[in-house]
């Protein structure tokens, strides 16, 4: 539904920019200038809204695999939370190995994995004081991991995180379904999601149900 809204004020904003630019340039004015640095203004955020719709995209495949890149679809999911991730210097670290590997699948399942670990690892980063960063890589047996140096994870709830209702989030409005919505959208999928405590701090891996 927002990606459908979206399109037509794009649109319409693109045009709009498009004949303000072709009038501007026939008009010989030193008073323009102020003018042409705000529709550069106008273009940088139209830019934001194209950027924005095109990271949800994912979000409407549900019906039907595709080959895609993982790492793609991280960096989408990553600007969804650009401003969180600029005001705390959050680095997004890809692996390089990464970066060209396609599969073919569910590019949905794995956009509302990522949506929702993000958002967590976004969130529990703010707790400590520097050197922040999520760490999206590869592990054995094509292992999706998504870890991030914020706080471990209690080990007596670890395995209860995906649960519905549970969180541990200081938040009024923190309801304890993302990571439930999470693991309920993969397995539709055949996949399997968990996290643990590694030495740099949470790590979420994501696998194929038949590979366990």
């Amino acid at each position: 539904l927002v990606y459908h809204e979206l399109t037509q004020p794009i649109n319409q904003l693109g045009a709009i920019k498009t004949s303000l630019e072709i009038n501007s340039n026939k008009v010989i004015n030193n008073y323009l200038s102020d003018y042409k640095e705000k529709l550069n203004i106008f273009d940088s955020s139209l830019d934001v809204l194209e950027e924005l719709k095109r990271s949800i995209m994912p979000a409407i495949g549900i019906s039907r695999p595709k080959t895609f890149t993982p790492s793609e679809t991280f960096q989408k999911v990553c600007r969804l939370f650009n401003k969180d991730i600029k005001e705390n210097n959050i680095r997004i670290i890809i692996d390089n190995d990464l970066k060209s590997y396609q599969i073919k699948d569910y590019e949905y399942a794995f956009w509302v994995a990522m949506l929702n670990i993000i958002n967590n690892a976004v969130y529990w980063l703010k707790f400590i004081d520097d050197n922040r960063y999520i760490h999206f890589k590869r592990g054995r047996n094509d292992r999706w991991i998504i870890l991030n140096n914020g706080p471990e994870i209690d080990p007596n709830y670890i395995d209860l995180i995906f649960e519905y209702g549970i969180t541990f989030k200081q938040e009024k409005n923190a309801t304890g379904l993302g990571l439930a919505f999470t693991r309920s959208v993969l397995s539709k999928h055949n996949c399997e999601v968990y996290a643990e405590n590694e030495k740099e701090g949470p790590a979420f891996i994501i696998y194929k149900s038949e590979e366990k």
